[in-house]
């Protein structure tokens, strides 16, 4: 087993807390780096519903409605993107399937 050196044993000992006061570095960061995990927007772009492609679509047809004087309640938008999932799968289905192209 490898032996650490004086500062970095004192390092090891230290409290997530007190290095986050030390750095400014949030605790949570340093113990999701500590543990390998992902980064939030890592997290968060994995996932991720829509496509940013289809994501931009959707708040430009969103927007486009708005300025036409039919602005979209919000709970609409769930399933208008429930709609362009189903419609991409779909196309990827019917891409991989022989003899149907």
């Amino acid at each position: 087993m490898a032996t650490l050196s004086p500062g970095h044993q004192r390092l090891a000992r230290t409290s997530y807390a007190t290095r986050s006061r030390s750095t400014g570095i949030p605790a949570s960061t340093l113990w999701r780096r500590a543990n390998n995990k992902p980064s939030l927007a890592a997290k968060a772009a994995s996932q991720q519903y829509l496509t940013p492609q289809e994501e931009q679509a959707l708040v430009g047809y969103v927007l486009q409605l708005a300025d036409n004087g039919y602005p979209l309640p919000v709970k609409f938008l769930r399933s208008l993107a429930v709609v362009i999932v189903r419609c991409r799968c779909l196309q990827s289905s019917e891409d991989g399937i022989p003899g149907t192209g």
